[in-house]
């Protein structure tokens, strides 16, 4: 009871627990409600703990590589150093290609910016326009294209420009720009050995000739270097970083057998020949060294600048010339840039003669002195004649047979040696396959697998069969060496930045085909064919000269004209091959021959062999022509007469073109002159201010005065004899001549002790 005596009220009904909490009161954890709440809290945060750890262990163990890999892509940058492409010289270390360094630039449009805020992007695009020598707007229209990831803004840039480039960045901080060194090749003797040599393409992988043959060791290997960089460090990387690098493995250097001296001569002359008998697909020459197979010289005729070669040859004319169509691009492949010396084939005509007849000397089975009938011959269904028509030479020795190149008399000696053994010879010669030099793409000559009575018959004078220039002219070498068959060879040796030879090719002598015997007997007839014979067009004076003359028809009745030759006769030291293509109708294998004359006395002079002068010799240095009159002529029709009389002609001051017209000429028609004299030719009279000037060939030979004079623009005339050295000049040296003007020259010998 209350203190008053009154009940106390009744306590009030306690609240069911169910019924709720008040805000901020704890649960019960012995109540079911809240144990599940805790266990899914626990259950979320485990969840989010097995997560973490599961991604760290992916980040730092099991994927480890991969997200290194792909951190390093993005903070390190990898710059390819590539290596530089071997030299290649000639046998006398005279560069003949090496490669020089340009740089590519490019840039990422949104990322070209001045870090130092220096310059703004419209003084950066100005820059990179007046340093790279492009258009300005091209520029800003490229760094417009901010989604473009990269653009090129200029290849191959010169060290110049490019120095001046990155000079420009690192004073402003540029970024956004990349550089991609690389190489160019260059060609310092120009188009000279352009088949041989090859080229290289962008990608600075080898095409064609020694570029492509020998393209694994010219290469090399690239280097590398891996530098912590950012858009403005492209050069050497971040400052304070080590940058990692691999040094590159420059490309191995190669020593050709080719002696640029002998190429200079050989193209020139060969030019010189195409120009004057008009010959419709130019021509080949080949000069071996018969002893070592070594190639000493491989031109050809069009060529092309392997520096662009795919640009204009100088025959197309401007107007004609567009590289993307179908016959232009053909014309390059197959004209231009094919190594003829090398795919093609072609009748070898009467050079085959001296086969026929070293297989018949020597298998005794005939003389250089024994009676032939040189009378039509029936083969099968065939009647063979001599190329002497209407008529034929009639009995004549064997010898005189050789020389006058008469067909008949060589199908006697095929039937003498009989279709075996012919053909063994022929394939012991090597015309039944390669001869395995080291230049792509070589040919193999077309011979029959099953021969008859009538394919010997006509392969013993060179037709109906065909074989490639390198395979005829390697298989006289046999001839001039003894009797041996020599690989030929283009390279001698691979060699190191320093010199150091790491690989050298040797003489490969592949099987002797004659005795020495018999090689010396060919020898012999082969001077007879220059001395008494169709080749008397090959004569060099000083120099005994032994060759075969051929004429030849392919199946688009074109004709080739060539003639193959040693020099000298008694101890060789050159072999040579000359091939006109699509020579004029009119044209005789003469003009093969004169073109190995004058190839020879340049060559034989330029190695230094000593001239041995016969009788003959100073007969026919001493003996004058008589210049003829070439007024009205086409300059061209004047040229052709002139090297006919075993002139040259000269263009004066004012340029003629082939059909121009020949208005006058010095020295006058009529003037006495020598063998090889010169005459300048001129549009109308001859220009009375063309002077030159008189050099001094004192103490000179014949032959070196000779061509001192020709040098100079003036003609030698011998006053006396031709021996000894020149000892007086009728103009003193120094004085102007009108050019071609023929001056007397005095030679004197000491007495013999």
């Amino acid at each position: 009871m209350n203190r008053n005596g009154s009940a106390p009220p009744a306590a009030p009904a306690r609240r069911e627990r169910t019924a709720g909490r008040r805000k901020g009161e704890r649960p019960d954890p012995a109540h079911p409600g809240g144990r599940i709440g805790l266990v899914l809290v626990a259950i979320l945060v485990l969840a989010l703990f097995a997560y973490i750890v599961q991604g760290l262990y992916a980040l730092q163990v099991r994927d480890h590589a991969r997200y290194a890999v792909e951190a390093a892509q993005n903070q390190y940058r990898q710059i390819t150093v590539p290596p530089l492409r071997g030299e290649i010289v000639d046998r006398n270390g005279k560069e003949l290609v090496f490669s020089s360094v340009v740089e590519t630039f490019g840039m990422t449009p949104r990322d070209v910016k001045s870090r130092s805020g220096t310059a703004e992007r419209e003084e950066i695009a100005a820059a990179i326009a007046r340093i790279l020598d492009i258009p300005e707007d091209t520029v800003l229209a490229d760094m417009a294209r901010e989604d473009a990831t990269w653009i090129e803004l200029k290849r191959r840039v010169g060290k110049e420009q490019a120095d001046a480039m990155k000079a420009y960045f690192d004073d402003h901080e540029v970024g956004g720009i990349s550089i991609d060194r690389e190489y160019r090749r260059v060609y310092p003797e120009g188009r000279l050995a352009a088949q041989v040599l090859g080229f290289v393409t962008n990608d600075g992988i080898g095409t064609l000739g020694i570029e492509y043959q020998y393209n694994r060791q010219l290469t090399g290997e690239p280097g590398f270097v891996y530098a912590l960089t950012d858009n403005y460090s492209y050069r050497t990387g971040l400052p304070d970083t080590s940058p990692v690098s691999l040094a590159a493995r420059d490309g191995a250097n190669l020593v050709l057998t080719l002696d640029i001296g002998l190429q200079r001569i050989a193209e020139a002359e060969l030019k010189r020949s195409v120009d004057i008998y008009s010959v419709r697909e130019g021509g080949l020459v080949l000069v071996m060294d018969p002893y070592t197979g070594d190639i000493l010289a491989m031109a050809q005729n069009p060529d092309f600048d392997p520096a662009a070669p795919a640009a204009r040859p100088i025959e197309w004319s401007l107007d004609k010339w567009n590289p993307s169509d179908k016959e232009e691009k053909k014309y390059l492949g197959e004209v231009l840039w094919r190594n003829r010396a090398i795919t093609d084939t072609y009748e070898p005509g009467s050079t085959f003669k001296a086969f026929t007849a070293a297989i018949a000397l020597e298998e005794n089975l005939a003389r250089e002195d024994e009676i032939f009938d040189d009378r039509p011959v029936q083969v099968a269904d065939y009647t063979i004649h001599c190329w002497k028509k209407p008529g034929h030479h009639g009995l004549e020795r064997l010898d005189q047979a050789f020389w006058n190149s008469c067909n008949p008399v060589f199908v006697e000696l095929s039937r003498r040696i009989g279709i075996d053994r012919f053909y063994s010879y022929v394939r012991s010669f090597g015309f039944m396959g390669t001869t395995g030099i080291d230049l792509p793409g070589e040919g193999t000559g077309l011979m029959h697998e099953t021969p008859g009575l009538i394919d010997m018959a006509c392969l013993a004078f060179g037709e109906q069969s065909t074989v490639t220039p390198v395979a005829l002219l390697t298989a006289y070498c046999a001839f001039a060496n003894g009797g041996a068959l020599v690989r030929p060879r283009i390279v001698k040796a691979v060699t190191d930045a320093n010199g150091a030879v790491l690989q050298e090719y040797r003489t490969e002598t592949v099987r002797r085909v004659v005795s020495e015997q018999t090689a010396t007997r060919i020898r012999n007839l082969m001077e007879g064919v220059v001395l008494h014979g169709t080749g008397s067009a090959g004569y060099v004076e000083g120099y005994g000269v032994a060759g075969k003359t051929s004429k030849s028809e392919r199946d688009d009745d074109e004709k080739i004209i060539s003639f193959a030759a040693l020099a000298p006769a008694d101890q060789p030291v050159l072999c040579i091959l000359v091939v006109l293509s699509a020579a004029d109708r009119d044209l005789t294998s003469a003009a093969a021959a004169q073109t190995t004359a004058r190839i020879l006395s340049s060559s034989l002079e330029y190695l230094g062999v000593p001239r041995e002068y016969t009788d003959k010799d100073v007969s026919l240095l001493i003996r004058t022509t008589p210049a003829p009159d070439l007024a009205g002529m086409t300059y061209l029709e004047a040229r052709r007469l002139l090297a006919e009389k075993g002139f040259q002609a000269d263009a004066g001051r004012t340029a003629l073109g082939d059909d121009s017209l020949v208005g006058g000429q010095w020295p006058a028609a009529g003037t006495p002159l020598h063998r090889n004299a010169r005459v300048a030719l001129y549009p109308g009279d001859p220009d009375p201010e063309d002077f030159v000037t008189v050099p001094d060939v004192s103490g000179k030979t014949v032959h070196e005065a000779i061509r001192a004079f020709a040098e100079a623009g003036v003609n030698l005339v011998l006053d006396g004899d031709c021996f000894g050295t020149a000892v007086a000049q009728a103009v003193p040296a120094g004085e102007q001549v009108l050019r071609r003007t023929p001056v007397a020259v005095t030679f004197h010998r000491e007495p013999a002790e």
